[in-house]
Formats: structure tokens, C-alpha cells, sequence
């Protein structure tokens, strides 16, 4: 009997084929170095995914075949490129103490944790009374009292001791998060190198900062405590209080507290109605639609959800203003490739898997609904 595909298969995005394709070669690389059994029985199915999806199409050709090998090809190469850099960081010279230049990039307080101060810094140069190696990682320094110096500013601290993670699970998330080690003190001289009189990372943190403390003093506790989290996206402020959190979970709605791409979709339509009346033309409301999201995304706290949102935002904007088509099950799976060349390991990650397959699900019942009985 003739193998039957169905018709709805010819209507699936061409790009779903290389990016099932990168995904399972993800999911091999680390199911293969971890040792999973479950990883490999996922890779099994997204592979057969990606021959369903493939023998969907009308024209089975020879390219397929290439754009899976090179989807496959990419995936691996990008991994190996990705945990390559991580593990280059010298742990060989840190592990005892060693002195350590950079840049302080960032810095966050959370008054419930025992070492409350965060410091994020864009490390420079390392070295110990025998090597000295330059360094383009970051590292985060989590201390109880915080550093004298500011965002911005080019620092020395001594006798640092950082040693790589043992739990491999918590190493992984940090490379998702872009950090290559972190280390625990009470408190930690600083050596201030220089300071620039103008920084743009120092202005835009200071920026942040005073944004949320003139919230906080003009509403009150528990408002404050629910805008920050839905609106800036800074939970500190909720965790603090668990009594505001509770009902939430009990009635499991606790992800609305939650800063999605919900959210911004709100913010953006708000801003197109009110720039209704403004009297110009549509591109030039478009670049000042764009402007005020930018700057939103700019002073608040950002996450995968929030910036999957924001970028599909910018790719709809760009369709417009150059008049060419766009589909919203397109610029989600563009978006999805475009994350995870930068950093496959999000794929390993629940927030990630969640962002993107109930979005794409979403997407999918839309296109199911509208494009398909209209093309039938």
C-alpha cells in the first residue's frame, strides 16, 4: 500500500526542517555525553519527526537531504564550539587563589539569600604567582557584604578561589547563562583601576535603578511587589513576601506572575492605540513604536519569554516596513534558530522548552484554524 502523506503536511514552514534537524543533534551531543537513555529516545523521535516533515513536502529532493545534513553538521559544531569556550576558563590557575582584573558588569541584591550581593564581571586578565592568561569570560561573585565600586568600572581582586562546579547539572545552567564560574566570600577587597567618566552600562544600570526605587516609593508594598514582577520583571521584590506568592500556587496561576511575551504584546498594543491619534506617518510610527519597546526592553529585567517576544517583534516590524510577507508560525521558528545558534543549551532548559512549544503550539492551531481549510 502507497505510503499517504497528509495534505496538511505540504503547508509546514520549510524552516521546521532544520531546526528539528539542529534540536535532535543537540539533544544527541548531550544525551550521548550524559549517558541518557531518555535524551536518546527523544533524539530517535525528533529524527523521525524530521523524515515525517520531510516526506510532507511535494518536491522529496536531494536538497532536503543536504539541509538535514547541515542542520545535524551546525548543531554539533555549535555545541563543541559552545562547551569548548566554557571549559577553556583556568580553573587550573583559580582553583587555589589568583588575582583577577576585569570589568564589574552587573550587579543585583537579593536581601533573602545568606550571600545577598550579586556581582557579574567581564573578566580581563587572571593570574597566580606562576601564570598569567587573558580571559574573555564572566564570573559571578557572590559576597555578604557589596564591593566598593560601581558598574562600569575596571577592578583588581585578590585571592580570589574558584573551582569548577562538580554538579554537572548546575555547570550546564551556567553556560546557559553565559557564566563561566562563581565563587562565594564574606567579603572581598577591591582595587579600583579606572573609571570611565562616561559609560553606557554604568548609565543604563543607574537608569534601572532608579526606575525601581521611584516605584517603590509611590505605590505600596504589595503593589509594588506585583508590578515589578509583571511589569519590570524583577521578582525580588515578591519572593520577599510569600503570603503574596501562596494563593497564586494554590490555585496554580502562578506563572501570570510571570513576565511573558503576554505582557509586552499588551504594552505594544497600548502604544499603537494611543499613537492613533498622533499625526504622522506609519513609518515613522513604526520606528517610535519600536524606540519606546527598545527602551522598555532596556530598563527592565529581561527573560528568555520576554525577549522570544521582543524579537519576533522587531522580525514583524522589519516585514512591514519592507512590505514583505510574514506568518507568525515563520518568525517564531526564525526566532527559535536565532536562540539557539547563539547558545544551544537553552534547548536543555524547562523555560525554554516551554517559551517556545506552547507558543509554537499556539501558532500551529492558528495556522490549523485559518491557513489550512482556506488553502483546502
Amino acid at each position: 500500500m502507497a505510503f499517504s502523506v497528509p495534505k496538511q503536511l505540504h503547508f509546514l514552514p520549510p524552516l521546521l526542517l532544520p531546526l528539528v534537524a539542529y534540536i535532535a543533534s543537540t539533544a544527541f551531543y548531550w544525551g550521548v555525553k550524559t549517558g541518557s537513555i531518555l535524551t536518546l529516545y527523544v533524539i530517535y523521535g525528533l529524527y523521525i519527526s524530521a523524515l515525517f516533515i520531510a516526506l510532507g513536502y511535494k518536491k522529496l529532493n536531494s536538497y532536503l537531504l543536504i539541509i538535514v545534513i547541515s542542520a545535524v553538521s551546525l548543531g554539533f559544531v555549535r555545541n563543541y564550539q559552545t562547551i569548548s569556550y566554557y571549559r577553556s576558563f583556568p580553573f587550573s590557575i583559580t582553583e587555589k587563589t589568583a588575582t583577577i582584573r576585569g570589568a564589574l558588569a552587573n550587579y543585583s541584591h537579593n536581601p533573602t539569600s545568606r550571600f545577598s550581593h550579586c556581582h557579574t564581571i567581564a573578566v580581563h586578565i587572571i593570574q597566580n604567582a606562576n601564570q598569567q592568561t587573558k580571559s574573555s569570560h564572566s564570573i559571578q561573585l557572590y559576597t555578604q557584604k557589596k564591593l566598593t565600586a560601581v558598574v562600569g568600572d575596571t577592578i583588581e581582586l585578590k585571592d580570589m578561589c574558584l573551582k569548577r562546579p562538580k554538579d554537572d547539572e548546575f555547570y550546564r545552567y551556567l553556560m546557559k547563562e553565559g557564566i563561566a564560574a562563581t565563587g562565594f566570600k564574606q567579603e572581598q577587597h577591591v582595587t579600583l583601576l579606572s573609571r570611565n567618566s562616561i559609560s553606557p552600562t554604568r548609565w543604563l544600570f543607574n537608569a534601572k535603578q532608579t526606575l525601581f526605587r521611584t516605584f517603590k516609593a509611590a505605590v505600596n508594598k504589595q503593589t509594588f511587589a506585583f508590578f515589578s514582577a509583571i511589569f519590570l520583571g524583577e521578582k525580588t521584590a515578591l519572593k520577599q513576601d510569600k503570603s503574596l506568592e501562596n494563593p497564586f500556587k494554590q490555585w496554580g496561576i502562578v506563572h501570570y506572575l510571570a513576565r511573558s511575551g503576554l505582557h509586552l504584546v499588551i504594552i505594544i498594543s497600548l502604544c499603537s492605540f494611543l499613537m492613533q491619534w498622533i499625526p504622522v506617518g506609519f513609518v515613522y510610527k513604526q520606528f517610535l513604536l519600536a524606540s519606546l519597546v527598545t527602551l522598555y526592553a532596556l530598563l527592565s529585567w529581561t527573560s528568555i519569554s520576554f525577549m522570544r517576544a521582543l524579537l519576533i517583534f522587531f522580525m514583524y516590524t522589519l516585514c512591514l516596513l519592507s512590505r514583505r510577507p510574514h506568518h507568525l508560525m515563520q518568525l517564531l521558528l526564525l526566532c527559535c534558530f536565532l536562540f539557539l545558534l547563539i547558545n544551544p543549551l537553552y534547548v536543555l532548559f524547562l523555560d525554554f522548552q516551554l517559551s517556545f512549544g506552547l507558543t509554537f503550539a499556539l501558532a500551529w492551531l492558528n495556522l490549523y484554524r485559518t491557513v489550512l481549510p482556506a488553502k483546502q
